[in-house]
């Protein structure tokens, strides 16, 4: 039996515009982790500045032109 992997996507309105953010509960990352973003951002170039990646690793840092967090920063995103 395989596991379907979760992935959420969500739009964050702050004052200052919005900020898309996807959620995986994949714990190591891919290429292919940010193709929803990519996505997103081609829409909204704006938004590419903040465009964040949650998942269920630990790790948090840049990766491309994106932020990810890993779970346990995910309180920290865009703050």
């Amino acid at each position: 039996m395989q596991l379907a992997r979760q992935v959420h996507t969500a739009i964050l309105e702050l004052g200052d515009g919005v900020v898309p953010v996807e959620i995986k509960s994949a714990q190591t990352l891919a290429d292919d982790a940010f193709k929803s973003l990519a996505f997103y951002t081609g829409l909204n170039p704006a938004s590419a500045a903040k465009a964040t990646l949650i998942y269920g690793g630990a790790e948090t840092r840049p990766w491309q032109r994106y932020h990810v967090a890993g779970f346990r920063d995910a309180a920290q995103v865009n703050s």
